[in-house]
Formats: C-alpha cells, structure tokens, sequence
C-alpha cells in the first residue's frame, strides 16, 4: 500500500502531529484497523489540517485504500470532513455521492452521507431540496431503531439548522435539545457552544409555544451564556423568565434595553416578551401553591402579574388554550380553580419548594394519624 506516502508528506509540513501519524502507521502496518478508524477520527479534527485541502488527500491517499476494513459509519464520518474541502456544492455532492453509491450497504451509514449532503444543500441556499431530504431522512429514522447516536446528533443539527432558517422558533428549539441530547459535549466546538446557547435562548424568549425555561438552564451547554459576558445577559433573561419575576422583568429590560433592541429578533418580539412573562408569572404562582390549595382570586392574579383586574380572565384563558394549565374559571366568584399544570424540570429552587410541599403534607398525614389514633374518625381529613 502507497497511502502511508500522504502521513509522510503532512508529517512533514505538520511536526506537532508526528507523534499521531507515527502511531497511525503502526496500526496500519499491524493491520489494527479499528484502532486506526478511531484514532483518524480524532486526527481529522486537528486545526492545522482544516484549511486547504489536506482532509481531501487524506481521505484519497490513505483512507481510500482502507475503507473497506473499517466501520461505515467512520468511513462517512471521516468522508464526510474531507467534503467540506471541496469548492462548490456539486464537487461536495458527486465525491460524497460517488462514496455512496460505490462503498455504502449499511442502511445507517447511509443515512448519515444522505444527511451530510443535505447539510451541503442547506448551506449553499438550497433550502427546499434540504427540506426534502430532511423529511426523508426524518421517516426513515422514525422507521428504524439502535442507530449510532452520530446519526442523530448529525441529522437533528441539521433539522435545527433548517428551522433556524425558516425563524421557527419552537422547532429549531426542540430539535435542538434533541441534537444535545444525542451529543456530548466534548463533540461540540467552544464556538458551537456559544452559537447554539444564544440561539436556542433566543429561541426559547421568543416562541409563544416554550414555557418550560428551566429545561433549557439545565442544560450543561448554556453555560457558555453565563461564561461569555457579552452574552451573560440573555442568560439572566432566561432565569428571570423561569422565576416568573414581573419586577425583575422589568429591571432587565431597562437594564438591557441598547442589548434587547440591538437584537433584531427579540426587538421584534417585545410584545410577546411582556405577554410571556405574565403567563410565567402566573405559572409560578400556582406552581408554588399546594395542590389542595389552588382555587386563585383574580384580585391575587392581577397583583402577581401586574394586570388589571379585567385583563386577569384573557390572560388565564390564553394559558389554557396553551395546555400550560387546567382548571375551571367561575366569573361570578372571580376565582380560578387549577386541576392541572404542565410539569417542569426540576431546577434547586424548585427541589426546595417540593420538598416544603412533601413535609407539610407529612404534617398533615401525621396529624391525620393521631386523630385516628385518638378514635376522632369524624374530624379525621385533610387540610
């Protein structure tokens, strides 16, 4: 085999990568190929071989004369890094192409060039070809089980990617929690960190469907936005929002007014904004009540939320319409009854106040047993 002659000749140009392309030529000289599949993986990431188009002689000079003793899936993986070195979109599709139709019988392995070469269609303006393909790729998935997690991380980054485009703010969100989920962090880019932090925080503001907020601060990822300062303020519009705080809302938006008007997409979304947290606060307020205490006047409503009291019933139906809660509204009365509320992850604050629940309902459960104990079955309830 000549392929060795192309880790030569980036040994050369490339002296701090000499102690991985030695260890590279003793795992192909030993024939280990899995072991050599998983050490070009973390080679092809190296940032000296991302310009030029040193990713491209590697995949044709030395990985060509391998790819038929290694995985499928790395063989797409390792191609797929090679195609972004080619100039122009039908150069990316035909060498990605060419792979496809010459080497590929795995179903998954597949998938994930497929995905790659919509990834290319999406970048280069080909947004409705994109669709297409993400819709097709998106059945089969459905259709299939114990794919390798690179097929879904791959494809959910590019759905995300789609919807961004489209500015659907609630499926690029949930598509890309599904993308972190299938990911570790460790694969994501310090840049992609920041990038996809802002965005899916931007996101999660402005969709009038996202009210689970603590979802996303639970996100190992987010903490990019509370690390940067230039993006640490959206982070704490997030926590202001999970809190349900109209004060501290208020405070943020005069706080950050030049940073929120700056942003085209949240300067667009100011009404939503102001809408939404009302909803949160609302939110809050029942979260926090306990479960057999959840019939709310108006009159408490409206001083949580900062409304008048006429405005309480529209903004009680608007949460409902949302499946954010149930219940029923007595008018005449001017209360709220609250049978349901939509769960929400768990952050500390959260752990705390259920635990205040659990141990004032253990105080009520205590007191019901000494009253049976006593023989008072009568005044035996819960309060």
């Amino acid at each position: 085999m000549q392929g060795t002659h192309v880790l030569d000749k980036q040994a050369s140009l490339f002296p701090l990568l000499e102690s991985t392309i030695k260890e590279m030529r003793a795992l192909h000289n030993g024939k280990l190929w899995y072991q050599l599949s998983m050490v070009l993986l973390k080679y092809i990431e190296e940032p000296s071989l991302q310009t030029g188009t040193h990713l491209i002689e590697l995949y044709d000079g030395f990985v060509k004369e391998i790819e038929g003793y290694i995985d499928e899936i790395v063989c797409v993986q390792l191609a797929s890094k090679a195609s972004d070195q080619y100039q122009g979109l039908e150069n990316k599709l035909n060498f990605l192409k060419k792979i496809n139709d010459t080497l590929l019988s795995d179903k998954a392995a597949k998938l994930l060039l497929r995905t790659k070469m919509a990834s290319h269609k999406l970048s280069h303006g080909n947004v409705d070809d994109a669709w297409t393909d993400i819709a097709e790729i998106n059945k089969e998935i459905d259709n299939m089980s114990d794919l390798d997690s690179i097929v879904y991380s791959d494809y959910y980054y590019l759905a995300s990617a789609y919807y961004k485009t489209k500015a659907n703010y609630e499926e690029f969100y949930k598509n890309s929690l599904q993308y972190l989920a299938y990911t570790h962090e460790s694969k994501i880019s310090t840049e992609q960190k920041r990038q996809i932090s802002v965005d899916m925080g931007i996101a999660c503001l402005v969709s009038d469907r996202i009210y689970n907020f603590s979802e996303l601060l639970e996100q190992p990822v987010l903490r990019t936005l509370k690390e940067i300062p230039e993006h640490s303020w959206i982070y704490t519009l997030l926590e202001t929002f999970n809190a349900g705080d109209i004060s501290r809302f208020n405070d943020n938006m005069t706080k950050y007014k030049d940073l929120i008007t700056g942003n085209m997409i949240l300067n667009d979304h100011i009404s939503t904004l102001k809408v939404k947290i009302k909803i949160m606060a609302l939110l809050e307020l029942i979260f926090n009540r306990p479960k057999n205490d959840r019939n709310v006047n108006f009159d408490t409503i409206a001083k949580v939320t900062g409304l008048k009291l006429a405005e309480v019933e529209p903004l009680v139906i608007k949460a409902m319409s949302k499946q954010l809660l149930k219940g029923t509204i007595d008018q005449v009365e001017q209360k709220v009854k609250v049978t349901w509320i939509m769960p929400r992850v768990l952050d500390t604050e959260r752990i705390a106040v259920m635990k205040k629940k659990l141990d004032s309902w253990n105080k009520t459960l205590e007191s019901l047993v000494k009253t049976v104990d006593n023989g008072n079955f009568a005044a035996a309830s819960f309060v």
